[in-house]
């Protein structure tokens, strides 16, 4: 199999681990699922096809469990035509239909930005909860939190890589690249230094709940 991007730089066996991938040029993330899909991976953008049949019709396609139904809350949208859907259902549901094959390995280009919280939290969930590996590349750095690895992308290949803990502590290096740390962990860091806290939080409930504490 070839190398994903720069054979020298970056391993393909580092997907054992639910990764993200984040970028700051355009050009880059398009080499990057150019050569994941001449690769034969999965790879899941943001395009939809306007189909005239229904939710239950499309689903059925890829062969989805229908016992999922009440997980995914779809009640709403079983009998519905797809083409009648709005865009971010209609990605919602496209990514759904997509994990019911268990692929190994899952490639998300960019697509995750278009749902959601409770949507996004929902699909990862079920991700984690059935051993489904995926590899999500963004320019969404809030998404990372939601990874165990995480890869930082340059023009020159790889610029930093590790667990997603370890690399968001590179601040400096992160901001020179044009990324801010994600919400919850750089409120953190502010009311540490403060004394406030006296630990890094990477979720925002649990964050929350010991300040109340």
């Amino acid at each position: 199999m070839k190398a994903i991007y720069k054979s020298d730089s970056l391993n393909l066996s580092l997907y054992k681990l639910p990764t993200s991938i984040i970028f700051n040029d355009d050009k880059i993330k398009t080499k990057l699922v150019e050569e994941l899909a001449d690769n034969d991976f999965e790879v899941i953008n943001n395009t939809v096809l306007k189909l005239n049949i229904s939710v239950r019709e499309y689903l059925k396609v890829y062969d989805f469990n229908m016992s999922y139904v009440p997980y995914f809350k779809l009640e709403n949208y079983m009998s519905k035509k797809i083409s009648f859907l709005d865009y971010e259902t209609l990605i919602y549901i496209k990514l759904i239909g997509f994990l019911s094959h268990k692929e190994n390995i899952f490639i998300f280009d960019d697509i995750l930005s278009f749902l959601s919280d409770e949507r996004k939290e929902r699909i990862l969930k079920y991700i984690n909860e059935n051993n489904i590996m995926y590899v999500n590349i963004t320019s969404d750095i809030e998404e990372t939190l939601f990874s165990q690895y995480l890869i930082v992308l340059g023009e020159k290949g790889v610029l930093i890589e590790g667990e997603v803990k370890k690399v968001l502590m590179e601040e400096k290096l992160l901001k020179k690249l044009g990324f801010n740390l994600p919400f919850v962990l750089d409120l953190s860091l502010q009311l540490k230094a403060y004394e406030v806290i006296d630990q890094e939080y990477y979720d925002l409930d649990k964050l929350v709940n010991d300040l109340w504490n």
